[in-house]
């Protein structure tokens, strides 16, 4: 089965999806990162400890946005190592490297097989920039050009490198498309680069300011009843205490009065919880008769409530996910005081 984890295309228990390309034995799944599993791209131990690669085909694009969460086992003692590099036809066109005190460059190689032929593209960012063992989220904006370039870097949500009317790329004339973009290992005994949530748009520069560099996942839980909550209780005495885990029928709770709302009021955010994407509600639920059941999740404000279209349920517990780019009583994007009122919860819709 085909699934996510965190930004990286897998399958099964970990083999990386075929738009990937692995160029390395070492590239391999951790359960360490920010939010579950992160992508680890080490050496390549065929006698030589050269930096493991892993790199993705796509369409030509003369202008490239880009993102991921970045961290780093190691810091050179000299020199400087690569994080990511693009390319056209096998020849790298540019990239960006760090050194052995923390510090972002950009820069390509004029010379793509020869590692020291570096040329630095504007100046490198602080010190300290990239720490040891610390995501770092990066969001990369390129042109590739031999002479009107243009490359921007952010880390976190701060502009720290920005050029201009530079050259970005070490072959041809003019522009030069960039149709691979690949994530480089370290180098180096046990040395590791860890990635995490990636993503990557190629349409316009309008549409990169819909997405975000660091993004994060945050669970709210139940803690007192909402508005309405007209279910029948089992295994506790309230129903956000019956919704607090999902226990299959150690705890529960159940109706089959048609249009009954069972509602439950969330611990209140973090102050810094910052821009919202997207709420997801998840419930756990299955039907204790022969008849047909549906229920519909919602959502209220204490006030008003919004129900999702209707979900089947089987004899067998399920998990029913419903995702809200939007809140849906307002039309409005989401604000941490609407999640101060938020209730979650569901109708009975057999």
């Amino acid at each position: 089965m085909n699934k996510d984890i965190d930004g990286f295309e897998l399958y099964g228990d970990g083999e990386i999806a075929s738009e990937w390309v692995v160029n390395s034995d070492h590239v391999t799944i951790d359960a360490t990162g920010r939010s579950g599993n992160c992508l680890k791209i080490g050496w390549n131990n065929n006698f030589v400890q050269t930096p493991g690669r892993l790199h993705r085909n796509m369409d030509s694009c003369a202008r490239l946005f880009f993102g991921f969460a970045f961290r780093t086992n190691v810091l050179p003692p000299s020199g400087r190592v690569q994080i990511v590099a693009l390319a056209d036809a096998g020849q790298y066109l540019c990239g960006l490297w760090y050194d052995s005190v923390g510090r972002l460059q950009a820069g390509y190689l004029s010379s793509p097989s020869d590692p020291e032929s570096f040329v630095a593209i504007g100046i490198p960012t602080p010190a300290g920039t990239i720490k040891l063992s610390t995501w770092r989220s990066l969001r990369i904006d390129i042109t590739p050009h031999n002479s009107a370039g243009a490359i921007d870097v952010y880390v976190g949500r701060t502009l720290r490198i920005s050029e201009a009317g530079v050259q970005t790329a070490n072959l041809g004339s003019g522009a030069a498309p960039a149709n691979q973009l690949e994530l480089v290992g370290p180098g180096g005994d046990q040395n590791w680069h860890s990635f995490d949530d990636y993503w990557r748009n190629d349409e316009s520069g309008d549409e990169n300011n819909a997405l975000w560099p660091d993004v994060g996942v945050r669970a709210q839980t139940g803690s007192a009843n909402g508005h309405t909550a007209a279910w029948c209780l089992s295994g506790a005495a309230s129903a956000w205490q019956c919704l607090a885990t999902a226990d299959g029928d150690t705890s529960y709770v159940v109706s089959d009065t048609a249009d009954q709302v069972c509602l439950v009021a969330l611990t209140p955010p973090p102050s810094t919880v910052g821009d919202i994407l997207a709420i997801q509600t998840r419930i756990v639920a299955r039907k204790d008769a022969v008849d047909a059941a549906a229920i519909a999740p919602m959502v209220s404000n204490g006030t008003l409530d919004s129900a999702a279209d209707p979900v089947d349920l089987t004899d067998d517990y399920e998990t029913i996910r419903t995702s809200y780019g939007r809140n849906p009583i307002t039309g409005s994007a989401w604000s941490s005081s609407a999640l101060e009122t938020l209730q979650i919860g569901v109708k009975e819709a057999s």
